[in-house]
């Protein structure tokens, strides 16, 4: 060995003393740690990969020891890891939560099939109940409705269905009677004369949308707040009739 200057290994800020098992590997030979293998104490197995700086940029973890890496853990922001689980083990990620680092709630969780989202339901205020939940029920690819649990308690008040793709909404249900859950009172956006909100109202404004694993903040929304939300059809008790509900 020569004894000129050689970069320093990356702190990945990881302990070798807390694992059963550490191994760092410096895949492209620049005196840099990229990978660090590790066994926990309870046998976990986990992949780190690390940046230049020696942060950990992406962590894939075997949950149930079968020796397949089927949980990924990917830092967005600052504030927000991506998790990623291949349940089924086929190779493709079935669900994507969005994690408040500092609390550890989950804010948004995705669900995915053919790895196209069907489902996000978003917890604004981190309380572990769902506030919004946007549904793609024909799975083209376009989520075609919202429902909305405006008071956070909880139980749904209100929904929105985008009937014919175009990202506005046709019909808008409420629970406008008694709070539990039943939508029972239906408006059309024919019988208002006028929009019912647009589905932009939602999507615009996710934390993470499935596919974009930059972690650049300025490519990612915030959740849904109160003004971002279409107005609401029941402030109209002209409009509404009853329907069977949703």
């Amino acid at each position: 060995m020569s004894g000129e200057n050689k970069a320093p290994v990356n702190n990945s800020g990881l302990n070798p003393e807390d694992y059963k098992y550490y191994s760092p590997r410096d895949v492209d030979n620049d005196g840099r740690d990229d990978v660090i293998d590790v066994q926990t104490r309870d046998g976990q197995t986990q992949t780190h990969h690390l940046d230049d700086q020696g942060e950990i940029v992406l962590t894939e973890i075997d949950t149930d020891g079968d020796g397949i890496l089927e949980t990924t853990v990917k830092a967005l922001d600052e504030k927000t890891n991506l998790v990623q689980q291949d349940k089924d083990k086929d190779g493709e990620m079935d669900t994507a939560k969005v994690v408040d680092t500092k609390s550890g709630a989950t804010i948004q969780q995705d669900t995915l099939e053919n790895g196209k989202v069907t489902e996000t339901r978003i917890d604004s205020d981190g309380d572990g109940k769902t506030d919004t939940q946007l549904i793609d029920s024909d799975h083209d690819g376009a989520f075609d409705t919202a429902i909305v649990d405006s008071d956070q308690d909880g139980v749904p008040n209100s929904a929105y269905i985008d009937t014919d793709g175009d990202g506005s909404f046709d019909i808008a249900k409420t629970d406008a009677d008694n709070g539990d859950g039943i939508l029972e009172t239906e408006v059309t956006a024919g019988e208002v004369g006028g929009s019912l909100g647009e589905m932009s109202n939602f999507t615009d404004h996710i934390h993470y949308r499935a596919g974009d694993t930059s972690g650049d903040p300025s490519t990612q929304g915030d959740t849904p707040q109160e003004d971002a939300l279409p107005d609401d059809p029941a402030s109209d008790p002209s409009t509404m009739h009853d329907s069977d509900g949703y």
